[in-house]
């Protein structure tokens, strides 16, 4: 959603995300404990490196709205 609320350098995101947004859907809503399978796991960590790492070459003043993404991912901000 933070993603979809900015504009520009993130645009790539939002089709890398909504290509595999509906399959990690269905899995996280069809069981009580879901499990991603590997790929969806290798996909989901690439796309969050992908998208720190952009955040991180953002200016102060645009990095500071995504302080509740850097505490989600372990990141210094």
């Amino acid at each position: 959603q933070c993603l979809n609320q900015t504009r520009g350098e993130t645009r790539p995101f939002k089709r890398r995300i909504e290509t595999m947004f509906d399959k990690i859907k269905g899995v996280t809503e069809s069981k009580t404990q879901p499990t991603l399978d590997e790929p969806q796991k290798r996909w989901l960590k690439d796309i969050t490196a992908d998208v720190a790492d952009l955040i991180l070459t953002c200016p102060p003043t645009i990095q500071e709205k995504f302080t509740p993404i850097y505490k989600a991912l372990g990141v210094n901000s």
